[in-house]
Formats: structure tokens, sequence, C-alpha cells
């Protein structure tokens, strides 16, 4: 059972891996699947999206426990009765899975390419870029530009509605080279305005950020 790991951080995060190395005939009966989740999986088409969902199930009864089931709102956000706070990423060959009992938290996994820089326009404008320079410089362009795109995706999903901009809705304000790294930011909303705290840490050759709303 590819279950990589599951850690708890020091503000009381749970966050599961599960290394996607199994077949969909493999992960299927380990799944105690709801009729409604049943149905859900038949309607998926690709293999790789089929792995995927199947081991953010997997994670949810490691972690929540066997008679948990996770369920998405109407905007995609996904939930878990008892818990608060409930966020999934997948990439490559990982699916994470993040809960926190008592706070809305959101993450995100990526593994680092340099691919990342024909796209950086798109989630970074220049004030933006020109204010964290010295961060680039010293963590270097692949790995800055990963930690910006990841954080900002962790906000979407903290967020968990739709209609956001990154380079206009998600403000970075500071990058701290601590272990693991602090990212303190802004989430510009119809609603107002939230301050926001993540931290950024490495996970082989992949990009793991968290992120929750910051107390005043």
């Amino acid at each position: 059972m590819p279950l990589y790991k599951v850690e708890k951080t020091s503000n009381n995060l749970i966050i599961g891996f599960w290394h996607i190395i199994e077949s969909v005939n493999d992960m299927l009966p380990q799944c105690k699947l709801t009729p409604v989740e049943r149905k859900i999986f038949e309607g998926i088409n690709h293999e790789k999206i089929k792995k995927q969902w199947l081991a953010v199930r997997l994670l949810t009864a490691q972690i929540c426990g066997e008679d948990k089931n996770l369920y998405y709102d109407e905007y995609g956000k996904p939930h878990c009765l008892g818990v608060e706070g409930v966020s999934v990423s997948h990439s490559g060959e990982y699916a994470v899975l993040a809960i926190h009992p008592e706070e809305q938290i959101g993450i995100d996994f990526e593994l680092v390419s340099d691919n990342i820089l024909k796209i950086k326009s798109k989630f970074i404008g220049q004030e933006e870029e020109k204010q964290l320079e010295a961060a680039r410089l010293t963590l270097g362009d692949a790995l800055f530009y990963h930690l910006i795109w990841s954080f900002k995706e962790a906000v979407y999903k903290l967020y968990g509605k739709k209609n956001i901009i990154f380079k206009e809705n998600i403000r970075i304000h500071s990058i701290t080279e601590s272990n693991p790294i602090n990212i303190q930011g802004l989430l510009i909303t119809p609603q107002g305005e939230n301050l926001i705290e993540g931290n950024l840490s490495m996970e082989n050759g992949y990009v793991l950020c968290y992120c929750w709303y910051r107390k005043i």
C-alpha cells in the first residue's frame, strides 16, 4: 500500500501523501465507495484522473477514518464531516490531502520544473516581482516562481470560490527564508481583504505549500 507518509505540523494541520504507483484495479477494491461516489468514479474517463481520485479517497479513509467521505460543494471545494478545513492537491505520482480540525486551509503540491518560467506573467505582476527580487536571487528562478504559483494556488483553494485572478486578487507581501519558508500575503475579494499566511517546503523535488487565514 503506497501511503507515502502522514505528518502533523506545529499548528495541528495533518497532511497525507499517497504515492500513486498502483493500477486502478489494485486501488479500487481498497476503497469503500458510496453509490454516489461509485457513479462519479464511473463517469471519469481518464486513467490518471481515476487513480488520483481513488488516491484521495484512500487518504481520506487513512486520515479521517473509513466512515468518513469526501464531498464537494457547488464551487468544487472539498469537505469532510467533522473536519473544518480540507484541501486536496495532486501532481506527478502523488496525491496530497490536508485537514485541519478547526481552521480553513488550502494546499498545493507541484513538481518543480523550468516550464514555470514560460507562464510566470500569468500569475505575477512586474511590481510584485520587483518587490520580491531578493528572494528570487536567493532561491533561483524555478523555485521562486513555483513558490509564488503554489502559494497563490493554495490561497485560491483556501478561498474556495471562483472569479479569482492570481495577479490581481492575491498579492505576496513578504517571503522569509526560514525552514519552512514563510509567506505573508493578501487575498482581495468583493467581500473584503484577508491577510494570508503560508509555509512552503520541498518534498522529493516537489514544492509543498499550505496556507491559512492569518488572525490579526
